[in-house]
């Protein structure tokens, strides 16, 4: 069902990329005059593909749906949609075909392409928007780089209070012993600094152990640790590329029934489609931090229903299936970009519209508005990250369910 599901939604993005360039204007053949060109970079092809084709279809469907509605004032978005391979050689590829075509804005969730490209986005006037899942992404802040969405370390932080705030209520005193099964990777690695001060702090104890993701894994001989160590809880980071195999060996193993199980990497992107793969009465219980402070399944957000109202025609029986946490993600960044957009547009004109009219639009908006997908934001010279507002939930009935809203800025000092 998964990979009929994918191959569902890759023809349908394929078919635009291949009818219409991924411009989304309509049916007419000829490009409008006036056209603003946005790149979307996205691992449709590598380790990273089962998440691609959400990564792309978020802001493709939207800036359609913004040229379907008579776009800015007339002008038409003209979206390239790029393959990055989720490589470094390939986001850097994309990058020099995007800056070939003249786009001005570049959409992307990939953490190491974004740090290596921010030197170079001033000079070629391009800015980026990226989810913002590593603070290495915008942190320091520099020209032209914009984050969206709640990165690792945030996440981490949110879990660390929610379990915190659990054992004070029930009068636990004890220190809590944390194992943690990570990426050996920068991603991974990325926030574990943080999370093992802010738990050393409290007298906690973390357990690292490091697992690379992008590779064939044996979980067994990490989980024995995991198992050797006797922790209060067991924290996974991984997506559900891993998360589901990794499930699988702690059942066997008895691991998932000992030790409380905490995703530390976007639950709220994955419970769906893990949960249709190995069963809702296995994933019944997995708590952890998301990035959203809303779930992608809350219609009653505006936000969030304007989006299903648009697609749920297009995708049918698969909306609100597989990774439709990457695709809110994805549309949000969309919905910022296009903001920032407009407003540069009615500061320097069409003729003017520049990555440096967009980055000063980006610092000079006093909200972004995303119709509750997050609360407004604004950034500034020093603070380039959209929401701090972090979900602790529960995976019931196969749907990640929030439990309690984190501010992060309650338990680590943020940049303003």
């Amino acid at each position: 069902m998964r990979k009929l599901m994918t191959l569902l939604v890759a023809t349908v993005l394929v078919a635009a990329v291949a009818l219409a360039g991924l411009s989304c204007g309509g049916e007419t053949k000829e490009a409008p005059l006036q056209q603003i060109k946005v790149a979307v970079f996205s691992p449709l092809t590598g380790p990273a593909a089962y998440s691609g084709t959400y990564l792309l279809g978020g802001p493709v469907d939207y800036f359609e749906m913004v040229n379907k509605e008579g776009g800015i004032d007339g002008i038409q978005y003209d979206v390239l949609g790029l393959d990055t391979r989720h490589t470094m050689p390939g986001a850097l590829a994309a990058y020099e075909q995007a800056k070939a075509d003249g786009a001005k804005a570049i959409i992307m969730c990939h953490t190491g392409p974004t740090a290596a490209l921010r030197d170079r986005l001033k000079e070629d006037d391009i800015v980026i928007m990226d989810a913002g899942l590593d603070k290495a992404q915008w942190d320091p802040p520099s020209w032209g780089v914009y984050g969206m969405s709640v990165p690792y370390d945030w996440q981490a932080l949110a879990a660390l209070k929610a379990l915190k705030d659990e054992r004070e209520e029930k009068g636990i005193k004890d220190p809590a012993k944390i194992a943690y099964l990570a990426w050996d990777h920068p991603s991974g690695r990325a926030h574990e600094p943080q999370l093992v001060k802010t738990a050393e702090e409290w007298g906690w104890e973390v357990n690292v152990i490091g697992y690379y993701p992008f590779a064939a894994v044996d979980y067994s001989s990490f989980l024995t640790k995991v198992d050797t160590y006797e922790p209060d809880y067991f924290f996974f980071f991984g997506t559900e590329a891993q998360w589901s195999p990794m499930i699988k060996d702690a059942i066997r193993m008895g691991i998932k029934d000992k030790y409380p199980l905490i995703i530390m990497s976007q639950i709220d992107c994955h419970d769906r489609i893990s949960s249709h793969i190995l069963g809702n009465d296995v994933t019944e219980g997995i708590r952890g931090a998301g990035f959203c402070p809303t779930t992608p399944y809350q219609v009653e957000v505006p936000g969030l229903a304007q989006m299903k109202a648009f697609n749920e025609d297009k995708y049918g029986e698969f909306f609100g299936k597989g990774q439709w946490g990457m695709y809110a993600l994805a549309w949000n960044l969309a919905v910022a970009t296009d903001q920032a957009i407009r407003a540069a547009i009615a500061d320097v004109g069409y003729e003017n519209l520049s990555g440096d009219a967009i980055n000063d639009a980006f610092l000079s908006l006093e909200s972004i508005d995303t119709d509750g997908i997050v609360p407004p934001f604004r950034y500034t010279e020093t603070k380039r990250w959209g929401n701090a507002t972090v979900p602790f939930g529960v995976i019931k009935d196969g749907e990640y369910q929030i439990l309690e809203r984190i501010d992060v800025s309650e338990i680590a000092p943020l940049p303003q």
